[in-house]
């Protein structure tokens, strides 16, 4: 198998009020590629090798004016990086034991980020086995991943079970520990909004972060009816922020974590489909005495799909709040929403031949263009010089990809 990718988006965005105003956009560019090999072997093992590559180009800047008594200051930020991985990985599979399946694999990443001043790479090396039994209605999955980054090594045991109760009904458990060695951080500079930028963690002040996943829920289906209830708990350690003055950058690492809940409902039936579900949690991120946000985010998601073959139409609406609180007020709290929606609709005509399938489609984004502005943190800084004496000012980061009224065509040709 081959698979390519390309595509381009570009975001904008205006806010003010009587004493700021931010303009910005961001650019991203992205390449995609990866090949795949399986070949069956005897007695129901396998063996799989694949390799590939992506590339993001990104571009961002932030003008940001603001009024100082009757004077007005303007400030730039922009941000201009090229992150890209490579990979190759084997893994064999083959059955062991009663009703259990194994798979053990290795692989070999190259990790790069660069802007116009420096370039960093570094390679990691990973191996994984996992082991899962089916019988008398249990399915069980436990597992264990190494990776090897920087000289260290990362161990992170997995493990996971779906027990069927009665009928249709269903518990499932899982839990497990897991390393991001690339990742966005973000970057606050004095006196301006701050952005956020590529870094591969673990190679500088920022570590790799490392998170602690626990999942318990039921779920249960009957005659194309699903419902599924999930409480869910992330613990994660080693999460940044970067502190930037004329001075140089100070790296704050902290801990994060979220507890929560989602109920999905999903009705089915000859190809259409009506889905809903709920989300909410209870977050709380702590770098220092001083940066210590609390927030309650909750989102509704609703949808159908209607099957009338050849065509097909469908809808979507989400509404999500709880994040503009979550940081107090500042000068730039006013230029946005405290919630935020979206409407997206879409309609599918398919051809299905004897040696081609051919598909087209009209989808519309954001169909009533809801701005969906809300600011994500507002921060109060010391200024330099520290100290009883010391001023402060109000930094803020501003969500910069709301997709607003967007229709597009599409068409997909398989053969």
């Amino acid at each position: 198998k081959i698979s390519l990718m390309g595509s381009s988006d570009k975001f904008l965005y205006d806010l003010e009020n009587e004493s700021a105003s931010v303009s910005a956009f961001e650019n991203n560019q992205q390449l995609a590629g990866s090949a795949n090999f399986t070949a069956n072997l005897t007695k129901g093992s396998s063996i799989n090798f694949s390799a590939g590559y992506t590339l993001l180009d990104n571009n961002s800047r932030k003008i940001i004016r603001v009024r100082s008594g009757n004077v007005w200051k303007y400030n730039k930020v922009e941000v201009i990086q090229e992150v890209s991985e490579s990979f190759l990985k084997a893994s064999y599979s083959r059955d062991l034991f009663t009703y259990g399946k194994f798979i053990f694999g290795l692989e070999g990443f190259r990790h790069n980020v660069s802007d116009s001043l420096f370039s960093n790479s570094a390679f990691r090396f990973s191996v994984h086995g996992e082991q899962d039994f089916s019988f008398k209605g249990i399915y069980i999955r436990g597992g264990l991943r190494a990776d090897y980054f920087q000289d260290k090594f990362y161990f992170q045991p997995r493990a996971s079970a779906i027990i069927n109760i009665w009928g249709g009904l269903k518990a499932n458990l899982a839990w497990g520990i897991y390393n991001q060695f690339s990742g966005k951080v973000t970057e606050i500079f004095e006196e301006t909004a701050p952005v956020y930028v590529w870094k591969l963690l673990g190679t500088g002040d920022a570590p790799p972060v490392r998170s602690f996943h626990s999942v318990a829920g039921l779920s249960w289906s009957s005659r194309g009816f699903n419902v599924s209830l999930d409480g869910y708990r992330k613990r994660s350690s080693g999460v940044s922020q970067i502190i930037r003055t004329n001075h140089g950058g100070d790296v704050l690492s902290g801990e994060a974590s979220i507890t929560g809940a989602d109920l999905f409902l999903k009705w089915e039936n000859r190809g259409s489909q009506v889905f809903g579900s709920v989300s909410f949690g209870q977050a709380n991120e702590i770098y220092s005495e001083v940066y210590n946000y609390k927030y309650n985010p909750l989102e509704l998601k609703a949808g159908a799909v209607v099957n009338l073959f050849p065509f097909w139409i469908s809808g979507s609406y989400v509404y999500g709040k709880g994040y503009l609180d979550a940081y107090g007020s500042g000068k730039y709290s006013s230029m946005g929403t405290t919630d935020y929606s979206r409407l997206d609709l879409s309609a599918t005509y398919e051809y299905i031949g004897k040696k081609m399938r051919f598909r087209t489609g009209l989808s519309i984004l954001n169909v009533l263009n809801t701005q969906n502005k809300k600011t994500l943190e507002i921060l109060s800084l010391n200024e330099k010089g520290q100290g009883a004496g010391a001023g402060s000012t109000n930094l803020t980061n501003l969500y910069s990809e709301a997709i607003p009224f967007s229709p597009a065509l599409y068409m997909e040709i398989s053969f």
